[in-house]
């Protein structure tokens, strides 16, 4: 199993993506990204990548990661009370 972490600084903080990768039998790649947001876990991705290439992989990963944190945002924003905006 190998990795990679990744920060992205959105408008609720900082977030942390940590990605772990693994081949499962048959050459299939799997891999799990964990996201957290100051500290506290937020969502857990898993994906079967197929027998997609490694940098492709990370790639793919880390975009699934930015598309969650960017809705994970947007209703963050509808939730706040209008006098905050």
């Amino acid at each position: 199993m190998d990795g990679e972490a990744f920060t992205y600084a959105g408008r609720s903080g900082p977030w942390v993506c940590t990605i772990s990768r693994t081949y499962l039998d048959g050459g299939v790649l799997y891999a799990v990204a964990d996201i957290a947001c100051r500290g506290e876990q937020r969502c857990k991705i898993a994906l079967s990548l197929g027998r997609t290439p490694d940098p492709d992989s990370i790639e793919i990963v880390k975009a699934k990661c930015l598309e969650w944190i960017e809705q994970a945002e947007a209703r963050l924003d509808a939730e706040e009370p209008m006098t905050r905006r």
